[in-house]
């Protein structure tokens, strides 16, 4: 009978423990989340349309959620939110298109947050699908899992064991985003991944009601924090940051006059170097080094002065309009 009893036991704890098989959350061994001030992020969304769900899918009288705009899904994660609602939508696009490299290609940042008091070894996490284009019509989404409990809904404030989960965006905390690796989507014909233009966040909600949950890649419900009726309620999109980006894909060749006046260039270690527009309009320029690692981001400037640089070849990738340019600058 105890041996009995025993392989019973087992057999129930097994599920349990086979579901936690993914990177835990900030501050475990093995959490693969990144903070907003990596050197591995180069750029930032720099545009966003918004789609608002419900406070309630279940009560339509609510309303939809308010907080936020398009505005504060776009630069760099600051805790600056728009919230997306039940099942509603953010579409981000970016200055050059993201590619496919190493490891993780762009990050998501959220604003879950860890409460011991409430969850102990647990986080609150609102939790979306994640989708990308090369071309903004054709989206397609990452295979996300999700190996949490099924029979107790997540209630508004309870806590996730972030290593329940796999390829949501939501995972991890405010200032740690989640990583997202374009090598997941690879073979599909309508899908450059190397160009990758816009990228869709789409609320989950986590209502395991059958009549309106939302169910991960293999099937199962996704269950997380529900009802969160309101203003505020659903996944809250920070930022979206960019690892690898297809720097080169986004640039016209340079057959007329340059839109900017770079000198002295060659300019010698630490020598202000002075940029000045060929133009009466207003431009948006990066400065990279040449490993495409971003160094300076700047918005309609008129003219300015790069103080600072050490010995090195860099790049200034320009934008006007529809149009691009790439400037090279040497620093003996």
């Amino acid at each position: 009978m105890r041996i009995n009893f025993l392989l019973i036991s087992c057999s129930i704890l097994l599920p349990f423990i086979a579901a936690a098989q993914y990177p835990p959350q900030v501050g475990n061994a093995g959490s693969t989340a990144i903070h907003k001030d990596s050197s591995i992020i180069i750029a930032w969304a720099n545009e966003a349309k918004i789609t608002r769900g419900l406070q309630n899918c279940t009560n339509v009288a609510v309303g939809y959620t308010t907080v936020g705009d398009s505005t504060a899904a776009t630069g760099k994660a600051d805790n600056k939110i728009v919230s997306l609602g039940d099942g509603g939508s953010a579409t981000v696009t970016f200055t050059h298109p993201i590619k496919n490299g190493n490891g993780a290609d762009f990050v998501i940042f959220e604003n879950g947050f860890i409460d011991e008091n409430l969850n102990p070894g647990k986080a609150f996490l609102e939790l979306a699908f994640v989708e990308v284009s090369s071309d903004g019509i054709h989206f397609f989404r990452f295979p996300a899992i999700s190996n949490l409990d099924t029979l107790t809904q997540v209630e508004s404030f309870e806590g996730i064991d972030a290593s329940t989960i796999h390829n949501f965006a939501g995972k991890y905390i405010a200032n740690y985003g989640t990583p997202f690796d374009l090598e997941d989507l690879t073979g599909i014909p309508e899908l450059d991944v190397n160009k990758i233009t816009h990228v869709k966040i789409i609320d989950v909600v986590g209502n395991i009601d059958s009549r309106y949950c939302t169910r991960d890649s293999k099937g199962n419900k996704v269950n997380d924090p529900w009802p969160t009726e309101f203003p505020s309620g659903g996944f809250d999109l920070d930022a979206v940051g960019v690892i690898h980006a297809d720097l080169a894909s986004a640039v016209n060749e340079v057959k007329t006059l340059p839109l900017l006046s770079i000198y002295p260039n060659p300019a010698t270690d630490n020598q202000p170097i002075y940029i000045l527009p060929n133009t009466s309009q207003k431009f948006d320029f990066i400065l990279t080094d040449i490993f495409g690692k971003q160094i300076l981001s700047l918005q309609k400037q008129t003219n300015y002065t790069l103080q600072n640089l050490q010995a090195g070849v860099y790049f200034i990738w320009i934008k006007q309009g529809s149009s691009a340019q790439v400037q090279k600058i040497i620093v003996q």
